[in-house]
């Protein structure tokens, strides 16, 4: 098949049949917002609390048999996740001394973001500090590994093992809604809602969410990841922030 009849049915899919869709669709496109201020912070956090109390079911699947779950603090298997009924949650995806991954669950929502909120007041200490102490109480080691693949910002990939295509984020940009984000893909491939399959990030941590405006459930990453499918998050990311660490 050829690469144009390809293009117009990668579009078909869409809804886009006339040039003039096509047009409007990359018209509505945005470039990042930067948060670089606690003002900007705030105002951020508290439109997201108010669309936070809308209701909503999380999608977001069961992870890996392998992956160690934490709940409030608690070591737990998936089934008490499960019998939260959809409940959206903070989670952080970590990784255990010995290279075990882990994924650190919050019921209550204001943990992740009175952390978000010190941002501009103290360094991301705090936070991992928070991951460790939960992991700590659940029995599990963390470990101490880090990873700079990306000398700044946040690279969103397309695929796994970092492959497909991509665009890096810089310190402090926010993208309330990736149905509006299209930088770095192949002109006729739409917009980056729901396609995210790994991360890089260098001088940075990342926080995302399953839907536009911060809604349902959110993961949070100080490492990078070749793969999302093992957390249950692979293709699942609607909106993103990528705060700078010094």
């Amino acid at each position: 098949m050829s690469e144009p009849r390809m293009a117009l049915q990668e579009l078909s899919t869409r809804g886009i049949t006339t040039l003039e869709q096509f047009a409007a669709s990359k018209a509505r496109m945005r470039k990042p917002q930067r948060i670089n201020s606690q003002k900007a912070l705030e105002e951020i956090v508290a439109r997201a609390a108010a669309a936070a109390e809308r209701p909503f079911r999380s999608q977001i699947g069961p992870p890996a048999a392998s992956v160690a779950l934490v709940l409030d603090g608690k070591r737990v298997d998936y089934a008490a996740i499960a019998r939260l009924n959809g409940q959206p949650l903070d989670y952080v995806a970590t990784t255990l001394k010995g290279g075990q991954q882990a994924l650190v669950a919050y019921s209550d929502r204001s943990v992740m973001r009175n952390l978000r909120l010190r941002q501009f007041k103290s360094t991301p200490r705090a936070i991992n500090e928070e991951i460790d102490n939960a992991l700590l109480a659940g029995g599990l080691q963390p470990s101490s590994a880090t990873t700079a693949d990306v000398a700044l910002g946040v690279r969103i990939c397309e695929h796994h093992n970092f492959e497909g295509d991509s665009f890096t984020l810089a310190p402090n940009d926010y993208i309330d809604d990736l149905t509006e984000f299209d930088e770095g893909l192949d002109v006729f491939s739409g917009d980056w809602n729901d396609k995210i399959s790994s991360l890089q990030m260098g001088r940075c941590w990342c926080q995302v969410w399953e839907d536009v405006s911060q809604g349902g459930a959110s993961i949070s990453f100080f490492e990078d990841k070749w793969e999302l499918d093992s957390i249950g998050w692979n293709d699942r990311i609607s909106c993103i922030w990528s705060p700078f660490r010094s």
